[in-house]
């Protein structure tokens, strides 16, 4: 046993503290991935029906819109955590959880109204049935508000190994309460093993930060960092909703404007496609924190943003490929896959777009990291266009009123109003993005502050 510990000593001094990590997080999140992919894959397909299959998506990412100013303010405010843990200031540190939390229930509470309230709403675009589905969507959210506050104060207090037995705990939560819930109840069953599973983890993670409040540990009022967190604030926010706006509103449209058949295929195929992905959460985990350290030092973390990407680029476009030739003979191995069969070129499709978010999202967190904001100037303008012009196109009516009828004639004839059509102005929005950013990876001549 020694000798086994020295040897892991000696390979995390080898690797670094990032990729040690990561290398951790790695291996925690495949066991993850497999028991993720278990419930994703076979028991949600073979308990939820296929009218209903194509609402868990756009449901679950609910979440992710409503958490966006806690996401954006907990990054925002994890350099000085990390700073003043450091500092040995539990005081301060306190403080800036404490604002975090208070302004979590708040927003957490918004989210849980605004979806109980305009439940007919969201009902009649997401096309889903069950009297406790608004209701757990709202539970969900409020997890969601909850979730990245834990998260990143975890990262920020170097609990890094909390995390990764995080994913553990998710990941088998998550299957044992499927096994159960998924048979009984279908898709409330499913929307109930998230609520529950986010519970636990959120407990856990709570854990990890218990010492700061403490009653012998005072809060330090921090308002003389107000203007400095405010002007960082402003742009994570902006890039945050950013990125939510597309990840939300993306399987909002598939959902409302397509029929329920290409809906459920696309849910089947981008569990798939979705796998390139999984390295990335392993990769982001630890990348915003270390790469803020680094520049707050003056040295740079390029050669860390590099390896990452390139890591990232190379294993998700192998798989992307492994999709391309197998796709169609994966989908028929399981019954419940059988009927997407005609959609096989979704999995490969799916798992490009994974690759180019993933990427994309690892160089924004880097950049933001290291106090630059750049990127929003193309970022902005190609995600708008790609949602707006969707959601407009695939309910192209609403605008023949006002339109002359050759427009109206010339857009019927190129527009296609099928999962094709939206699955390539995802590519193409992801692409331009790419296009933009790949030259200033190659060229770039930053220098660390």
């Amino acid at each position: 046993m020694a000798k086994l510990s020295d040897r892991m000593s000696a390979l995390q001094a080898r690797l670094g503290p990032f990729w040690w990590h990561s290398a951790l997080m790695f291996g925690a999140s495949r066991i993850g991935d497999v028991l993720h992919m278990a419930v994703g894959l076979f028991l949600v397909p073979l308990y939820v029906p296929e009218e209903q299959l194509g609402a868990v998506l756009p449901l679950l990412s609910l979440g992710v819109f409503f958490s966006v100013p806690l996401t954006a303010a907990a990054r925002t405010t994890a350099r000085y955590v990390t700073e003043f843990r450091v500092a040995g200031e539990a005081g301060r540190v306190r403080s800036i959880l404490r604002d975090l939390m208070r302004v979590s229930l708040v927003v957490s509470l918004s989210g849980l109204l605004i979806v109980l309230g305009g439940q007919s709403f969201f009902a009649a675009r997401l096309k889903f049935e069950g009297r406790a589905v608004p209701l757990l969507a709202g539970g969900l959210i409020v997890l969601s508000c909850w979730q990245p506050v834990l998260n990143l104060a975890n990262q920020a207090l170097g609990r890094y190994y909390r995390i990764t037995v995080s994913v553990m705990v998710m990941a088998v939560a998550r299957l044992a309460l499927a096994l159960i819930l998924l048979r009984l109840w279908g898709l409330e069953g499913y929307l109930a093993v998230q609520l529950l599973v986010g519970l636990i983890v959120a407990l856990f993670l709570a854990r990890g930060v218990r010492e700061y409040f403490k009653p012998e540990i005072v809060s330090v009022s921090n308002r003389a960092l107000f203007k400095a967190v405010w002007r960082y604030f402003v742009p994570m926010l902006l890039m945050t909703g950013l990125f939510a706006l597309q990840a939300v509103m993306e399987p909002w449209i598939i959902r409302h404007r397509l029929p329920t058949e290409e809906s459920a295929a696309f849910y089947v195929a981008s569990r798939f496609g979705m796998i390139p992905a999984y390295l990335s959460a392993a990769l982001v985990t630890f990348l915003f924190p270390m790469a803020s350290e680094r520049h707050d030092r003056g040295e740079s973390s390029r050669r860390l943003q590099l390896q990452a990407l390139g890591g990232l680029g190379a294993v998700g476009l192998a798989i992307t490929a492994g999709l391309a030739v197998f796709g169609a003979r994966l989908l028929n191995v399981f019954p419940a896959w059988r009927p997407y069969m005609p959609y096989a070129s979704l999995l490969w499709q799916t798992a490009l777009i994974a690759v180019g978010t993933s990427l994309i999202s690892l160089f924004a967190i880097h950049e933001a990291a290291c106090r630059r904001f750049g990127f929003l100037w193309i970022a902005t303008p190609v995600i708008l266009l790609e949602v707006g012009g969707l959601y407009s196109l695939m309910g192209w009516s609403f605008f023949q009123p006002f339109l002359p009828s050759s427009v109206w004639d010339c857009v019927n004839e190129w527009i296609r109003r099928d999962i094709g059509f939206i699955v390539t102005a995802m590519l193409a929005a992801r692409g331009a993005i790419l296009l933009w950013m790949i030259p200033r990876l190659v060229f770039d001549r930053t220098k660390a502050p």
